[in-house]
């Protein structure tokens, strides 16, 4: 189990998070390859904010939503 702010959460919980948030961002960075924006293997400042972004609110509606 893993402790942040005073709480503890399952390895699981943290684990599946993050692979969301890959799983999201790449989908999203594979969108912006192949739209031939040129955005190869060093994305730039704003398109990384935006990927991250989506990417957060991506998952606050699936956790507000009761997706999981």
């Amino acid at each position: 189990m893993i402790r942040l702010f005073n709480v503890y959460y399952p390895t699981r919980t943290i684990v599946l998070l993050l692979c969301e948030g890959w799983i999201v961002s790449g989908c999203f960075l594979l969108r912006r390859i192949a739209a031939g924006s040129g955005y190869y293997l060093v994305p730039d400042y704003s398109g990384g904010l935006k990927i991250l972004a989506l990417t957060v609110l991506d998952a606050a509606c699936s956790y507000y939503f009761d997706l999981y």
